[in-house]
């Protein structure tokens, strides 16, 4: 699997960064978290609520099939 994380300043983008997941390290836990790591709950608006797709990630630092994230 495929993400893209890409910034602007206005119309014009500022960067671009690509990382390629293998799908089957992947759980339904927080996708971000394991895509980019822990900086992806800095912008987070579910961090600490209810609807945090990943306590147990920020707990452990591994995701439920027990790889350590961000996943590479």
């Amino acid at each position: 699997m495929e993400a893209k994380k890409m910034a602007f300043d206005g119309e014009k983008l500022k960067t671009a960064k690509v990382t390629q997941v293998p799908q089957s390290k992947m759980t339904g836990e927080c996708w971000p978290v394991q895509f980019w790591g822990f900086s992806a709950c800095d912008s987070c608006e579910f961090k600490d609520t209810d609807d945090c797709g990943g306590p147990d990630i920020r707990k452990t630092g591994k995701n439920s099939k027990g790889y350590k994230v961000p996943i590479r």
